[in-house]
């Protein structure tokens, strides 16, 4: 599909994970870049701005591990992401809290039905070929809350999850990502596989812990496969 992919990945564990999947089933590819962004959105934007300062992909795919924001997630569980929404860029009033864009700015709630505007959709035909690779998979397919917060706390989570529109995964980078995508052009898709659920038990944090490099195993895993026509 892709003449040039630049494979985005957070942390040395998601990227040593597809480097290692990637070897192992294709071996060489010319066709796929891979770049540790650090984590966050902001360290994500700066280092994809580079890069695309410098080289042109046809497309970026953001991988790694996010948090599940609905109770039938589980570990393990790979999600595609639809649209991503930056959950801490804000407005709030007393009749809401409305997400932003970076750049954009609702000064009173009267502009809030901008709110449905906000967000950057994941590229429709980047999101046909994943379907189509993963026709017999188990995936999920929704709305991703992206910001620069590790969300370790049921509360929290369960905050953003009723936010509309119900995103039903959480990570730090993708709307960094997303917006740096949109600003030159270059068509993104991200998928992450569930390293962390929605429990109420305190057990967030000690689930990422535990699950990060399975769970990093297993997204990479899932992007290799659909990656196994884009050998050169």
């Amino acid at each position: 599909m892709h003449q040039k992919l630049l494979v985005l990945t957070a942390m040395p564990e998601e990227r040593l994970a597809i480097e290692a999947e990637l070897l192992r089933s294709q071996g060489s590819n010319s066709k796929v870049d891979i770049l540790e962004c650090g984590v966050g959105s902001i360290s994500a934007a700066i280092r994809l701005t580079r890069y695309l300062e410098k080289q042109r992909p046809d497309a970026v795919l953001l991988m790694g591990v996010a948090g599940a924001l609905t109770t039938d997630l589980e570990i393990g569980d790979f999600v595609v992401a639809t649209r991503v929404y930056q959950h801490d860029s804000v407005s709030t009033f007393p009749l809401g809290t409305f997400w932003m864009n970076p750049g954009r700015f609702i000064i009173d709630p009267i502009m809030a039905e901008a709110n449905e505007n906000a967000g950057w959709s994941c590229d429709a035909a980047f999101l046909d070929y994943f379907r189509s690779k993963l026709s017999d998979e188990p995936v999920r397919y929704g709305v991703l809350a992206s910001g620069a917060e590790f969300v370790a706390s049921y509360e929290r989570k369960q905050a953003i999850a009723d936010h509309p529109p119900r995103p039903i995964f959480v990570e730090m980078e993708g709307a960094g990502v997303a917006a740096v995508c949109a600003e030159y052009g270059v068509p993104f898709l991200i998928a992450k596989t569930i390293a962390d659920r929605l429990n109420p038990d305190h057990s967030i944090a000690t689930d990422f812990s535990k699950c990060l490099e399975q769970a990093a195993a297993h997204a990479a895993l899932m992007v290799s496969r659909v990656l196994a026509s884009e050998r050169g």
